[in-house]
């Protein structure tokens, strides 16, 4: 289980985060809302351990992420964030970093999870053209799916049990979108996923939705809780939901 106990997250003095307080439990999946700016990614960095509290503490199974080896923690985490880049190396290293040679049955079998075809998408193949001229230079979705093959291989291979995804599917349309949440959700059974959206039809089948606005938690529950609630989440509900009618 990780709890966050009063956390407060400033840069130049500015709050990003104020007086968190919240349990994660294990095996659940988790959303976190909010509009762009109200604070989701700063607290998912600090669950990672990427960003300290100015104020608080984070704890991890009962002891304070301070007196645990941040290696080793990290190890335990599939994360895929907005702003996690490609890498000018093989797709191979791309996905399973200094891994990439012992590990190529593997990172295969992530290939064909996230549809790319293995004849295009060749192991060896580096990506961008930064120092091959041959290299591929994948679009905006494919590196989403690159990311979440790493996240797959995280989840799959090296024993990784919690998983958060930021904001996965920006770059996908819809078709793309169902399908990863068909595939990657599922990867995330009987482990905790934190899934981080502005989009409240990717986390109306959360275990617990967690919205935020200007840094603090505005509200708490289930789907259905919130919407009888008639509160901030109930009001950016139904004004996503007005588009599609």
């Amino acid at each position: 289980m990780i709890e966050l106990k009063g956390v407060n997250k400033k840069f130049e003095e500015k709050n990003a985060i104020k007086d968190i307080s919240l349990e994660i439990e294990n095996g659940v999946f988790f959303g976190l809302l909010g509009i762009n700016g109200a604070g989701k990614s700063t607290l998912v960095k600090i669950i990672c351990g990427l960003y300290r509290p100015t104020e608080g503490k984070v704890l991890v199974n009962d002891v304070d992420l301070n007196e645990i080896n941040l290696q080793a923690y990290q190890k335990l985490i599939a994360t895929a964030f907005q702003d996690t880049y490609l890498l000018p190396m093989t797709l191979g290293e791309n996905i399973a970093f200094g891994e990439a040679d012992s590990s190529t049955g593997e990172i295969k079998e992530c290939i064909n999870l996230i549809g790319f075809d293995e004849e295009k998408w060749e192991l060896d193949r580096p990506l961008t053209k930064m120092l091959d001229a041959s290299g591929l230079v994948p679009s905006g979705g494919q590196m989403q799916k690159i990311i979440l093959a790493r996240v797959a291989f995280k989840l799959l291979f090296r024993g990784a049990s919690l998983l958060i995804l930021d904001e996965p599917t920006s770059a996908m349309d819809a078709i793309a979108e169902k399908e990863f949440y068909d595939r990657y959700l599922d990867l995330a059974k009987n482990k905790s996923c934190i899934l981080v959206s502005h989009r409240m039809k990717s986390t109306n089948t959360c275990d617990l939705i967690v919205v935020m606005d200007n840094g603090s938690i505005a509200e708490r529950g289930t789907h259905s809780e919130l919407m009888n609630e008639n509160g901030l989440y109930r009001k950016m509900y139904d004004l996503q939901s007005s588009y599609y009618q």
